[in-house]
């Protein structure tokens, strides 16, 4: 009978911790692993990207540097999780990093695949963010009805 149990209560915990590690990937398709190649802009070698995600979104900037220059180029992609369906119009966003601040928009007509949005290039960086910098990136969709406020780290 205990041997019964130990099994019941094993099988039980396998099934709970399996279960937590679901979806725990926010960030599939969107990585520089995921995109780099033909979306790497000419003349530029990858530094470092900034993640992080929310309850309906993850966000991605991948920063390249201009081959010899000092300049940098931050791309932004950022890929739908949350429970609805993937949202199409208008979707905009604020960010701050430092000193750097900036916003932008894009429409979709149509949800991208996999729920995976390209929604620009920042203009040239003088300097590069520290490693343990924060990027705040807010997102605004639907009619601007709804927004997400993401930290990328």
């Amino acid at each position: 009978m205990k041997r019964l149990i130990r099994i019941v209560l094993f099988v039980f915990c396998v099934i709970v911790i399996s279960s937590c590690k679901a979806n725990t990937n926010f960030y599939s398709g969107i990585t520089y692993e995921d995109i780099a190649g033909p979306s790497a802009p000419d003349n530029a070698e990858f530094v470092r990207e900034f993640k992080g995600h929310g309850d309906s979104w993850a966000a991605v900037n991948i920063v390249y540097k201009k081959k010899n220059d000092n300049e940098f180029i931050g791309k932004w992609y950022v890929k739908y999780i949350g429970k609805e369906a993937s949202p199409t119009g208008e979707i905009s966003y604020n960010y701050s990093a430092g000193d750097d601040k900036g916003s932008g928009a894009m429409t979709f007509i149509q949800p991208p695949d996999a729920g995976i949005y390209y929604m620009g290039q920042l203009p040239s960086r003088i300097s590069l963010p520290n490693d343990d910098s924060v990027i705040d990136l807010q997102l605004v969709w639907d009619n601007a009805k709804k927004s997400e406020l993401l930290k990328l780290m």
